[in-house]
């Protein structure tokens, strides 16, 4: 919120000296003092007006930063890190070295909105350095919420064990995930973006 402190112009009057006519005399009234330029009255305006636009698009930007996607990578329930859609469009994948883990440690990765997307059906595609699609996987039915909701869990797990055996039957060094929306809207966002780089040595 911006405030501005507008400076009241006060102007005190005085009559004329002139032939049988003596200084007025400040009144006690509200009255006493003249009204603040008209110049003075524009620029104050203007202050406003600029305030309260820059306030406004202050607020806009906030609710339109607060509706982007954003993904967080965990291991064992604990943050390892985190991306949002700036970071995928510009190319900027989160990147994820496997050789620190143990093969009994689960990686999970959550994709998270404020408009509900997160709980519809999406897709992580894992592919090769080629482009060339090795596995599909989808987020499951969130069975925790019983049968009268079809909403889906917003992560998919996996075991950096299992993920090791993936590299092993490719013969491949790194995997490049990316993330395929249930809006066709959406797909040509992320499509060919790679939302994270797992790698092995």
């Amino acid at each position: 919120m911006i405030f501005c402190n507008l400076a009241v112009i006060k102007i005190k009057v005085t009559a004329k000296r002139g032939t049988g006519t003596q200084n007025s005399q400040p009144s006690q009234s509200p009255g006493r003092y003249m009204q603040p330029m008209s110049n003075t009255r524009l620029h104050i305006r203007l202050l406003f007006v600029s305030a309260l636009t820059i306030g406004l698009t202050s607020k806009s930007f906030a609710t339109f930063t607060d509706t982007v996607d954003y993904w967080t990578v965990t291991i064992n329930g604990k943050a390892l890190i985190n991306s949002n859609v700036t970071a995928i469009m510009y190319n900027n994948p989160m990147k994820i070295e496997l050789s620190m883990f143990n093969d009994n440690d689960t990686l999970e990765i959550f994709y998270w909105t404020d408009h509900g997307s997160e709980r519809q059906e999406w897709q992580f595609t894992f592919k090769d350095s080629t482009n060339s699609t090795l596995y599909t996987f989808t987020n499951s039915v969130d069975s925790s919420l019983g049968k009268t909701f079809a909403w889906r869990k917003n992560s998919i797990s996996f075991g950096v064990g299992y993920l090791r055996k993936l590299f092993n039957q490719g013969h491949i060094k790194k995997i490049f995930v990316q993330f395929r929306p249930e809006n066709t809207s959406e797909q040509h966002l992320y499509a060919g973006k790679n939302l994270c780089i797992v790698s092995i040595d």
